[in-house]
């Protein structure tokens, strides 16, 4: 089996390299990386190399091919995706494997996108395997998965392995126009997200207006009433427990990037929240370094607070008013 580790730039140029000399030695192709849905995106920008057909050296992205593909409705591009019951069933196999026996309408191969792969079943791992052992000759397959762990070495023995590792600079683009997001806040999401974009999206979905709240509320002068802003959150059931713990690692974050700062003199480099560097860099300014570390594993420590059931009010106040005894103080 043979792996190789690709940003998706490289991965795309080298597809293109292979369809421009006519190379093509594998029908099956497995992508692995941390974010299914991303991995699905990269395989219809590659399935597009294949079908568009003014190749220079990528695809053109203008012509009713491409455009075909971008809405998803290329006649010769199909994607198999787990069921709600989280699964690729046996009829979905089928009908592929029916389809596959098809010549393709308007591109030179039929292309099969089949996502988290991991999740078919015996019956229908069988008779996939059964279609990658000899492919029609103008079919491809794409196999995605977030685990090649879980792939059968059956499957892998068949497959062009390719690791994917996120573009950052893509990535962040991506969040930036899905989620309207400055450029600083779409690199911090995605850092903070380990790099899973699909966690990043999570995150701007669900739990980073509070984040916005919290990191303003460093510098509020009322830590009482903004633990009532907070308190009212929870009672309204607008915070569950892996919310709550997702602010306390912004928060431990935030801080951290200030004793970085701290350290450092003021260099910037290793800084996660960027979004707030002129904050962190006035806190800095003006906070004891021994206190600033003291807040940090005092934020480490509050999970701990949950464990317990603490009072949601006793929580907050002694949250934001640790906050304020250190911001406070000279």
């Amino acid at each position: 089996m043979m792996h190789q580790f690709f940003y998706p730039n490289q991965l795309l140029a080298w597809f293109a390299k292979v369809q421009t000399k006519q190379s093509l030695a594998h029908r099956t192709y497995l992508l692995v990386s941390v974010s299914s849905e991303w991995l699905v995106s990269i395989a219809r920008q590659i399935a597009a190399i294949f079908c568009c057909p003014h190749l220079n050296p990528l695809p053109c992205g203008e012509c009713s091919v491409c455009q075909k593909i971008q809405l998803h409705a290329h006649p010769d591009i199909t994607v198999l995706e787990p069921t709600e019951a989280k699964i690729i069933s046996m009829e979905q196999i089928r009908d592929m494997i029916a389809d596959t026996q098809n010549r393709p309408w308007e591109s030179e191969y039929k292309i099969f996108i089949i996502r988290d792969v991991e999740t078919l079943k015996r019956e229908g791992l069988n008779a996939l395997l059964k279609t990658l052992e000899e492919p029609p000759s103008h079919c491809i397959f794409f196999l995605t998965t977030q685990n090649a762990d879980a792939i059968l070495p059956t499957i892998l023995s068949r497959s062009q392995v390719f690791r994917l590792v996120p573009d950052t600079q893509d990535a962040v683009h991506q969040l930036m126009q899905d989620f309207q997001v400055s450029p600083e806040e779409a690199q911090c999401v995605f850092q903070w997200s380990n790099q899973n974009i699909e966690a990043a999206k999570d995150a701007l979905q669900n739990t980073w207006k509070y984040r916005k709240m919290m990191l303003q509320a460093c510098t509020n002068q009322d830590p009482i009433q903004t633990s009532e802003q907070f308190c009212k959150l929870s009672s309204e059931q607008k915070f569950t427990t892996a919310t709550t713990l997702d602010l306390l690692s912004y928060m431990a974050s935030f801080w951290h990037d200030v004793l970085l700062c701290q350290y450092t003199e003021g260099n910037v480099d290793w800084i996660v929240n960027r979004d707030f560097l002129p904050q962190i860099q006035a806190l800095a300014q003006k906070c004891s370094t021994h206190k600033v570390q003291e807040l940090v594993e005092f934020f480490l420590a509050c999970p701990n607070f949950m464990v317990f059931n603490v009072y949601a009010k006793l929580f907050w106040d002694n949250l934001f008013l640790q906050t304020y005894l250190v911001t406070s103080s000279n």
